[in-house]
């Protein structure tokens, strides 16, 4: 094999050097990346020549590619309408799904838990919230509801009523009105017979409607190990002048709640 050493090639015409078919010109070192041409898509490259970050690359034929810019936020890549290229696409809310919004647990002795009006909004009118291990310092728990339009400065007047039954003997009754809404009471539930359930909060969107009603269904052991089943219904009775906004669980007779978690959940505003 045979060197030349020369410092410069130059064409002696036409347009450019050309190397023959079947003959290969390497070069080891030394091009600059200024030099090197746009690769095509055939032959390997993109065609392109520039990117901004976020960029995705999507054939466009079978030897073309296409930039599709990146979107905003939260935004979710798809297919366009005639499933011809990917594009991005802004994800409606929800309009009937649960939408999530607090779970608290208790780990210490507590008088209230407390839902305020960064979570009861105008957003939703129908709530649900799930109990688990809810629990009281002491027998006698009495668990309750109390709502508010005022953020908890003041409570509505309210009334509720249930049935109890014994889920393992034949014994129940049913409990007369009160003013708060009563999820379980009459002493059934004790510190070792933590209860659980869930309630339904529907908070009316028009004001000439705008009675708050529950629905719930608790279950508890009292002091003897009897289980006890408590459907309860209830509604406010003023003529409220605004949509509640706060709701606090507490035990009606005072003792402090001492153990459980909460799980509230809303439905988007119908």
């Amino acid at each position: 094999m045979s060197k030349i050493k020369v410092n410069e090639i130059e064409k002696a015409s036409g347009s450019g050097i050309t190397v023959p078919t079947g003959t290969s010109f390497t070069i080891t070192d030394g091009l600059a990346v200024s030099s090197l041409p746009t690769v095509t898509v055939a032959k390997g490259g993109t065609n392109l020549t520039s990117f901004t970050a976020g960029d995705i690359l999507y054939a466009t034929g079978s030897t073309t590619l296409a930039k599709l810019p990146k979107g905003t936020a939260s935004q979710t890549l798809k297919m366009n309408s005639g499933a011809s290229a990917p594009e991005w696409a802004t994800v409606a809310a929800a309009t009937s799904n649960l939408v999530k919004l607090a779970t608290i647990t208790i780990s210490s002795g507590t008088a209230n838990v407390n839902f305020d009006n960064s979570l009861i909004t105008s957003t939703y009118n129908h709530y649900k919230i799930l109990f688990q291990g809810l629990d009281k310092d002491g027998d006698n728990f009495d668990p309750c509801m109390e709502f508010s339009t005022d953020n908890g400065s003041s409570f509505i007047s309210f009334k509720s009523a249930h049935t109890h039954f014994q889920l393992n003997g034949s014994g129940h009754g049913q409990v007369g009105n009160f003013d708060v809404h009563r999820l379980g009471s009459d002493g059934e539930g004790d510190a070792a017979g933590a209860a659980g359930g869930y309630a339904e909060i529907t908070i009316p969107a028009n004001q000439d409607y705008n009675d708050v009603h529950v629905a719930s269904f608790f279950s508890m052991r009292n002091q003897n190990g009897d289980h006890y089943g408590y459907p309860a219904v209830g509604v406010s009775t003023s003529n409220l002048s605004a949509r509640v906004n706060y709701f606090r669980i507490k035990d009606h007779a005072g003792g402090n709640l001492q153990g459980g978690k909460l799980t509230l959940y809303a439905f988007v505003a119908w």
